[in-house]
């Protein structure tokens, strides 16, 4: 995955990246929102929502959503496995 933070995640790495984003979620899944980290150098902010969130998120693992409504991790995981299917770099513009 730090590959793709830098904008470009070769193809052949696709399918690890796949498995450690998987890991990242099963990991947030085990979390309550209320643990979300707003601001890393302060530990104790909160979104700007606060608590008031959808009630379908549960935990950390479905608390990021893109700007259209998608899950983060969806749309990631579905990035990832067609860069290793259809053999193509997966880019971040």
């Amino acid at each position: 995955m730090n590959e793709l933070y830098q904008g470009r995640l070769p193809h052949a790495h696709a399918l690890l990246a796949l498995a450690e984003l998987q890991q990242a979620k099963a990991t947030l899944s085990k979390l309550p929102p209320a643990c979300v980290v707003w601001d890393i150098e302060n530990r104790q902010s909160k979104p700007p929502w606060g608590d008031n969130i959808a009630s379908q998120i549960t935990s950390l693992g479905n608390y990021f959503v893109s700007s259209t409504g998608g899950d983060v991790f969806q749309i990631l995981e579905e990035a990832l496995a067609a860069s290793a299917e259809e053999k193509q770099d997966a880019v971040l513009q």
